[in-house]
């Protein structure tokens, strides 16, 4: 940017014109950065500091002596014409204002390659100010103070670097898991239906005590199939797989068909569940599947984390754009230090009920990622022993994403 915030070394720069050469030489030795008083009319160096023999391998007078010319040919090629652009913007910028004094003259600074004596490509940081301007107003000397930072460059590189790696392992990782959950579902589901052809006396009769085991095979292969199922779904979010088919639809009747899938939940526990809809008719553009799986996570959530014969409020609130699902329970609660861990893969906070809930830690992170489709979010607020409220957020008219 031309206009930036004066630092302490800017402001050191800023002071040069009020003082002589001499002094200047004095004082700038104890710089580490390289600093260059530079002639814009006649394209030479009147002042350069020791320190570029430290960061370029050159000597003051080789800049002194040679002059903008040779300066610009140890500039990366890729980087020459940017700074050549912007250094004209910021000297039009400044001529164009006319003065006479530096005292508000901005600084421009620039980041870019230049070519060490031994061959190698060094990235400084240069903060250039006026330093004098004629009786006219106009710029004739620059000052510039340039900071090695090759090394911060290289940490940058190295990070992107390493970025880019855990971007494409992470991603091998979510193809090998839908690779290997799908190998997993399909001899499960042939176990299924082996179990079910004997539960149904489609073989030789079933004894009373062969019945029992061959029950709770097939409870546990559901079991299997539900998790298998679940990692699918996780999996094709972080392969930016999921399609929506968002329509316009009655979001009173999706969360209604959301609590009617959940009733044997509620039942087996003696939990009573409240709605509260507004009189007229809500409605916005989503994914009816995919927002009613996300309520039905949220709900099912309040129900496994509230101990038995407890209230579940849901509440569908109209406000201006916005559709809100809230769910509010009378469970067990959460501590703020751990909201953060609520919607992350497999995350499951240790509570009084989390042993007796069971899951596989993924039905919010889910949810919180399909709601995200629709550009809304998932809210949630609680305190421990005193329940918790989550808040799903949908655009009614936003158009939804198709992908994630």
């Amino acid at each position: 940017m031309y206009y930036k915030k004066v630092t302490k070394r800017a402001k050191v720069v800023k002071n040069y014109s009020k003082i002589s050469l001499p002094l200047m030489h004095n004082l700038t030795e104890l710089v580490p950065g390289m600093v260059a008083l530079y002639n814009i009319r006649t394209g030479e160096y009147i002042y350069v500091n020791q320190s570029i023999k430290k960061i370029l391998g050159y000597s003051p007078n080789d800049f002194m002596e040679k002059g903008i010319e040779f300066v610009a040919s140890l500039v990366h090629p890729i980087d020459l014409p940017k700074i050549i652009k912007k250094n004209d913007e910021a000297l039009k910028r400044a001529n164009s204002v006319g003065q006479t004094t530096n005292d508000s003259d901005p600084i421009v600074s620039f980041e870019y390659r230049m070519l060490h004596k031994n061959g190698s490509w060094v990235w400084l940081h240069t903060d250039g100010m006026v330093y004098s301007r004629t009786s006219k107003g106009k710029v004739e000397q620059i000052v510039n103070v340039s900071m090695d930072i090759t090394k911060r460059k290289k940490t940058e590189e190295d990070l992107l670097k390493l970025t880019t790696e855990l971007v494409a392992l992470n991603t091998s990782k979510d193809e090998f898991v839908a690779i290997t959950s799908h190998q997993l579902r399909t001899p499960a589901t042939a176990v299924k239906q082996y179990l079910g052809l004997l539960l149904e006396g489609y073989t030789d009769k079933v004894t009373e005590g062969q019945k029992v085991f061959l029950d709770l095979a097939y409870e546990n292969n559901e079991r299997q199939l539900h998790i298998v199922d679940e990692i699918l779904k996780i999996t094709q979010l972080d392969l930016d797989k999921v399609q929506l088919r968002p329509k316009i639809v009655n979001i009173s009747k999706v969360v209604d068909e959301a609590v009617d899938a959940l009733q044997n939940n509620f039942r087996s526990k003696q939990q009573k569940i409240f709605i509260k809809k507004p009189p007229s008719i809500v409605k916005a553009f989503v994914d009816v599947e995919h927002l009613r799986t996300a309520i039905e996570n949220t709900l099912e959530n309040a129900s496994q984390y509230s101990y038995e014969g407890r209230k579940i409020a849901v509440t569908l609130e109209d406000v201006e754009s916005v559709v809100n699902i809230k769910i509010t329970d009378e469970g067990v609660g959460i501590d703020s230090s751990d909201f953060s861990k609520l919607f992350q893969k497999f995350s499951r906070i240790p509570n009084p009920l989390s042993v007796e809930a069971g899951g596989t830690g993924l039905g919010l992170y889910w949810a919180r990622k399909v709601v995200q489709l629709h550009k809304g979010d998932i809210t949630v607020e609680s305190k421990v022993g005193k329940g918790s409220s989550f808040t799903i957020s949908i655009p009614k008219k936003n158009k939804a994403s198709k992908r994630a």
